[in-house]
C-alpha cells in the first residue's frame, strides 16, 4: 500500500488542465511507459516518480512477463474529476483512435485515471492529442437480459464473471462487452449491470484494452443475483492538448 501511495500524482501544471462547461476537469498528468516504469511531463521533462493509476501499477507488477511490445508504447495519462458520475474517455491523434485504453477509479483521491497509448516509434517527437469526454445525461441504447439472453437494441454483451475478494482487493464483477461500430467513436458509451432489486453495481472503471480486444468493465460485487446489463451513450465534448512529447527530453 505504501508503494502505491508513493505513485500518486502531485498537482499537474495548470497549462495541462482544461475544464468542460459542466465543471468537469481534465488534466493531462503525464506520459508513461509501462514497460520501463518511467514517466515524463507532457512537455518532455523526466519525472522522478512513475505516474500511473494505483490499480494499473498493481496489475503491471503482478505480470511476471511484461509484453516487450509495451517498450515502444507511450501512454498518455489523464486525471478526470467529473462533475457527476463516471467519465467516458477516448483519445486520438488526428483521425486515429488510440488503443491500450483504460478508465479506472481512484477512490482515495476522488479522481478517475484515464489513458490510451500509441507506438512512439511511429509518431513525431510531439503531437496534438484530441480527447473526447462524455459530458451530458446518459441514455439507454440497448439492454441484455442475463436470464433469457435476449437483447433489445444493438448487441453489445459478451460475458460476465464474478471475481472473489483477494487480499485487500474487494470482490468484483467483470463484464466483457463490445461497443457496436455504429456507436464507437461517435458517442461516449458505458456499460451498467443491475441486480434483482434494480440496483446498479458501483463501477470501478474500464480496461486496459489492447487493440482489437474486448473491453472489460469492472464493478464492485454486492453479492446479489444479476439480471440485466445496459449499454448507455452520451455525446462527446472534445478537447485538444497541443505539443505533447511522446518521449522524454
Amino acid at each position: 500500500m505504501l508503494l502505491l501511495a508513493a505513485l500518486l500524482l502531485a498537482p499537474a501544471p495548470t497549462g495541462w488542465t482544461q475544464k468542460l462547461k459542466d465543471g468537469t476537469t481534465v488534466t493531462l498528468a503525464a506520459v508513461t511507459n509501462f514497460y520501463s516504469r518511467k514517466s515524463w511531463t507532457p512537455d518532455g521533462k523526466p519525472s522522478k516518480t512513475w505516474i500511473v493509476a494505483p490499480l494499473m501499477a498493481q496489475m503491471i507488477k503482478d505480470s511476471k512477463h511484461p509484453d516487450p511490445k509495451l517498450s515502444k508504447v507511450s501512454n498518455f495519462v489523464f486525471n478526470i474529476k467529473p462533475k457527476a458520475g463516471e467519465p467516458s474517455v477516448v483519445v486520438k491523434i488526428g483521425a486515429k483512435y488510440l488503443s491500450y485504453a483504460y478508465t479506472l477509479k481512484d477512490s482515495t483521491r476522488g479522481v478517475w485515471w484515464a489513458g490510451a497509448g500509441a507506438d512512439s516509434s511511429k509518431l513525431p517527437s510531439s503531437v496534438d492529442l484530441k480527447v473526447g469526454v462524455g459530458s451530458s445525461k446518459w441514455r439507454t441504447t440497448s439492454t441484455h437480459d442475463l436470464g433469457s439472453g435476449q437483447d433489445k437494441g444493438p448487441k453489445f454483451f459478451g460475458n460476465v464473471l464474478r471475481v472473489p475478494a483477494r487480499g485487500a482487493n474487494p470482490a468484483m464483477v467483470l463484464i466483457e462487452a463490445t461497443i457496436p461500430r455504429s456507436i464507437k467513436g461517435t458517442s461516449a458509451a458505458q456499460v451498467k449491470i443491475f441486480d434483482q432489486n434494480g440496483t446498479a453495481l458501483i463501477s470501478q472503471g474500464l480496461g486496459p484494452v489492447k487493440s482489437g480486444g474486448a473491453p472489460r468493465y469492472y464493478f464492485l460485487d454486492n453479492g446479489n443475483r444479476l439480471v440485466r446489463a445496459e449499454l448507455q451513450t452520451q455525446p462527446y465534448t472534445w478537447l485538444t492538448f497541443k505539443g505533447v512529447h511522446v518521449k522524454p527530453k
